[in-house]
């Protein structure tokens, strides 16, 4: 289907009217409900939810967010998983996208962190979690490597430092004859 809207003049100069009109329909349909997220997805041209995601992020669409009630059924689902493994509970629950943690701290590290927090003015919780973010956003992401990997690393560092210093071998060296000579 096609569709013509006839649009004002100081809008028709812009760069993309046409495509700034079908962005404005899309986000007004999925704020009302009358497009779903697949819908939306369609009509604006992406492949992929991650890709609507990404565009309602942009445009500050939080209609569909996570609300209250998304949090009332997360902590009722967390709460069985809770009574269902006791006092034991998972390291890492997610619910729909949101993680939470468990983790265990020594009496004397979990009385600093409540100090500090008082000593700010916020919540244990709050300031922990400011803490990671933090911490996560200024340092550079970066690929564990395992001693093996380190170890390989150096020998090939090594080996390339002194590959001027390797003699060069004929060809007939590595033929199959020369590699099975003691076999029939």
């Amino acid at each position: 289907m096609q569709i013509t809207v006839e649009l004002p003049d100081d809008i028709a100069q812009r760069p993309n009217p046409g495509r700034e009109a079908l962005e404005a329909l899309a986000i007004a349909g999925y704020r009302s409900s009358v497009f779903t997220a697949s819908q939306t997805r369609l009509i604006l041209g992406f492949e992929t939810r991650y890709e609507l995601n990404g565009f309602l992020k942009a445009h500050e669409v939080w209609d569909h967010a996570y609300s209250v009630e998304d949090l009332e059924k997360d902590a009722a689902r967390f709460e069985a998983v809770e009574a269902m493994h006791g006092s034991r509970r998972p390291q890492i629950l997610v619910c729909e996208g949101i993680a939470m943690m468990q983790i265990e701290l020594s009496p004397d590290i979990e009385n600093r962190l409540q100090a500090q927090a008082r000593a700010q003015g916020v919540e244990a919780e709050s300031f922990v979690r400011n803490l990671i973010e933090t911490a996560l956003r200024s340092a550079p992401i970066r690929p564990r490597r395992s001693g093996v990997a380190r170890d390989m690393n150096a020998f090939f560092k090594a080996m390339a430092a002194n590959s001027d210093k390797i003699p060069q071998l004929p060809d007939e060296a590595f033929t199959r004859e020369s590699f099975y000579q003691d076999h029939d």
